[in-house]
């Protein structure tokens, strides 16, 4: 659960003493392995002409290998990976000798290498080079497995179980409706299921990405039947006046029929407030892990902004955009030029107004901080989709009384999905405070909880500010 808006991550993380957060690295291999893989090239003591290496395919399916040799026979293995070590370490244990061989692999993508001793005995291969003892494999997968069976996971199988029922009967229950009346008599059974869906599908979306790809493998038609229809029935429903009307007091009257409630309408009046402003300053305080960071923003027309963040020990870092040009600086170290920072400061006011500062930098894919994906993945939808607005009440921040909004940012090819608590001044409607949940693997996998002391709109910002450092 990032670039130039995403280098924001990469600061928060050094400031912080620590690391992306990341799953455990054998368990992302293995199920990066999980396939069947077509051997394309062979080299070492035994090359293989191509029309050979056709019938030789390896499948993974768990910490299990299935090899079946160019004599049609099938060799079952145990495999044991290392990913810390360079270069990262596949045990092969034969399961009908116990004997192990010691290789190392590499993964990129749908290509796999491996190499290993020819002999069980034989050392582990400190490099990818064939020879007389060494064996190199090149593979190309042809077929993606997933890791998740219905074998040892009920729980989970039941909770896709109760979630594609649900939304079956969700989808007939507003079939049924046809007029005032018939919407009268489905109302409180619609709504109960429909809380029902709610809580389901926030755990749906919380499941592993593992989790999620095995649901869309398995039962792809069913959940595509379900949710095509309920466009459909939405569409009629709105076409029918007195049913409309029958929903007006419940949660369906907003998602179902076009309405917004009163807490989502108070979020996009704050957008819409920020959007307006020609510039911004904003003055924050931020939280992780029971570690504090100071910092400011300033936001400006003509692709321009600066991000200073402080941290423990007086470290500082800037990250700034001159309109033209895009740079790092930690403390007075010499400015690093960042590219990829195309409409730099669009993206990142919009994520500042929709999740949070820190939220800016936790587009990253898999942990890699390098600059142009995340910018590809902004530009393509740079405003977040966000859900289940809700009142959490009213609390004071300071001296400041504030509503609370709760809501949801969905998923996507960059990260698991978040929940977010905002404090809006009830006077203003400006953000006082925020906290950020981002979601991975079912549960939290990151806190933070961002303090606004200050939030300028339309202050005057001086050209200077955001110029290269000499």
């Amino acid at each position: 659960m990032m670039r130039g808006s995403s280098v924001v991550i990469v600061a928060v993380c050094f400031l912080l003493g620590a690391g992306p957060i990341q799953d455990d690295a054998a368990k992302k291999d293995l199920d990066k392995l999980q396939g069947v893989w077509q051997v394309v090239s062979m080299e070492g003591g035994k090359s293989l002409p191509p029309d050979r290496l056709k019938e030789l395919k390896f499948t993974f399916k768990g910490n299990k290998l299935s090899h079946t040799g160019s004599d049609g026979k099938t060799t079952e293995s145990t495999i044991k990976l290392d990913p810390s070590k360079k270069p990262k370490v596949m045990d092969i244990t034969h399961l009908t000798d116990s004997v192990t061989l010691l290789g190392i692999y590499s993964i990129d993508g749908d290509t796999l290498k491996i190499c290993g001793p020819r002999v069980k005995d034989g050392d582990r291969p400190t490099e990818f080079k064939a020879s007389e003892d060494v064996d190199l494999i090149v593979l190309k997968r042809t077929k993606r497995i997933s890791t998740i069976t219905s074998t040892g996971n009920e729980e989970f199988e039941t909770l896709a179980r109760e979630w594609l029922k649900t939304c079956k009967e969700f989808t007939t229950t507003l079939e049924t409706i046809k007029d005032k009346k018939t919407a009268e008599d489905a109302k409180d059974r619609l709504c109960t299921v429909y809380k029902r869906l709610v809580e389901l599908e926030r755990k749906i979306n919380a499941l592993s990405a593992a989790q999620q790809r095995w649901l869309n493998e398995t039962h792809g038609k069913e959940i595509a039947s379900n949710f095509l229809s309920v466009p459909k029935n939405n569409q009629r429903l709105r076409n029918l006046p007195d049913v409309v009307g029958v929903f007006e007091d419940t949660p369906l009257y907003w998602p179902f029929f076009g309405q917004k409630n009163a807490p989502q309408k108070l979020f996009e009046a704050m957008e819409q407030k920020l959007a307006k402003a020609k510039t911004q300053k904003v003055d924050f305080e931020i939280e992780v892990e029971a570690v504090k960071i100071k910092g400011s923003a300033l936001l400006a027309d003509g692709n321009r902004m600066k991000l200073t963040l402080e941290g423990k020990e007086d470290q500082k870092i800037t990250i700034a955009n001159n309109g033209q040009t895009g740079f790092m600086q930690i403390g007075s170290s010499k400015p690093r030029i960042l590219n990829g920072f195309k409409n730099q400061v669009e993206m990142f006011a919009t994520h500042l107004r929709r999740a949070s500062i820190f939220f800016v930098g936790m587009q990253s894919k898999g942990g890699d901080f390098s600059l142009n994906p995340v910018y590809a993945s902004l530009e393509q939808s740079p405003h977040l989709e966000l859900s289940g607005f809700k009142m959490a009440g009213k609390e004071k921040v300071g001296s400041r009384e504030a509503n609370v909004i709760e809501y949801s940012v969905a998923p996507s090819k960059y990260t698991k999905g978040a929940t977010c608590k905002v404090w809006l001044d009830t006077e203003t409607n400006m953000p006082l405070k925020r906290i950020l949940e981002v979601l991975g693997d079912g549960k939290i996998a990151l806190r933070a909880t961002e303090i606004y002391t200050r939030w300028e709109l339309d202050p005057k910002i001086s050209d200077e500010l955001f110029a290269l450092p000499k």
